[in-house]
C-alpha cells in the first residue's frame, strides 16, 4: 500500500476518534430534545447528527485494517441478508433488490463480513442513483476463474473521465454527496483477494462487477 494511501486512512482515522465522542453526546441531547417537542428545526438537528455519526463510523471502519479472513463462503446467503436489509430502508435507502444466483449453492474464497461490507456500499450507491422503487439487481455466476458478482442499476449512469476516481475516499457519489462507502468497498475487495471493475455511461446505468477467487483455489 503507498505511503500516500496509509496517511490518509490515518488521518481520516484520527479525524473521526477526535469528533466520536462530542458528536454522540450532542446526538444523545438532540435526541432527548427532539422527543419533547414537534417544532421541525429540532427533527433536522436530530436527522443532521445521526448522518454525521454515521459518516464518523464509516470513516472509523475505511480508517482502520480489515480484519478478514478468506475461505470458502456461500454467496447466496449474504445477498439474501442485504436484500431483507435494504427492503427495511437500514441504510437509509429502501430498494428493492432482484437476486439470481448460478448455479445455486455457489462458494467462493471470500470472508462473508467482508463480502457484505463490500456488496453493501456497492447496493446502496447504486440504490441511490437509481429512480424510485430503487430496483437494483444482483447477479451472482461462476466463471472458470471464479464467482462473478454484478450490480446493475438502471439510474443516469457515470461519465467515463469520473469512473476512476469512483473508488477515492470522499469523492462525490450521489448528487454532489461526499462519502466513503464505495472507497471502503475497494478496501476490503483488496483484503480478500477480490477486485472491483465499473462499466457505466451517461443515459444507460451502471454496472459494478466483484470478482472473486474460486473457492478450491
Amino acid at each position: 500500500m503507498e505511503k500516500a494511501t496509509v496517511d490518509g486512512e490515518w488521518l481520516i482515522n484520527s479525524v473521526a476518534h477526535a469528533l466520536r465522542n462530542p458528536i454522540f453526546a450532542a446526538l444523545l441531547q438532540a435526541e432527548l430534545l427532539a422527543a419533547r417537542t414537534v417544532e421541525p428545526a429540532a427533527h433536522k438537528v436530530y436527522d443532521h447528527l445521526r448522518r454525521l455519526e454515521s459518516t464518523i463510523e464509516e470513516m472509523l471502519l475505511y480508517g482502520r485494517p480489515p480484519e478478514v479472513e478468506a475461505h470458502p463462503t456461500h454467496i447466496e446467503p449474504v445477498l439474501r441478508l442485504l436484500a431483507e436489509s435494504f427492503a427495511e430502508g437500514d441504510r437509509g435507502v429502501t430498494a428493492q433488490i432482484e437476486i439470481q444466483v448460478e448455479p445455486k449453492g455457489r462458494r467462493a474464497l471470500a470472508d462473508p463480513d467482508a463480502l457484505h461490507i463490500i456488496l453493501e456500499r456497492i447496493i446502496e450507491n447504486a440504490a441511490q442513483h437509481t429512480p424510485s422503487p430503487h430496483v437494483v439487481r444482483v447477479h451472482a455466476a461462476a466463471r472458470s476463474e471464479g464467482v462473478e458478482i454484478v450490480v446493475s442499476d438502471e439510474g443516469e449512469g457515470i461519465a467515463e473521465e469520473i469512473q476512476e476516481k469512483l473508488f477515492l475516499p470522499f469523492f462525490p457519489q450521489h448528487k454532489g454527496r461526499a462519502g466513503l462507502g464505495l472507497a471502503i468497498a475497494a478496501k476490503f475487495a483488496a483484503a480478500i483477494g477480490a477486485t472491483i471493475m465499473v462499466t457505466s455511461a451517461p443515459g444507460s446505468g451502471t454496472r459494478v462487477t466483484v470478482r472473486l477467487a474460486p473457492a478450491d483455489s
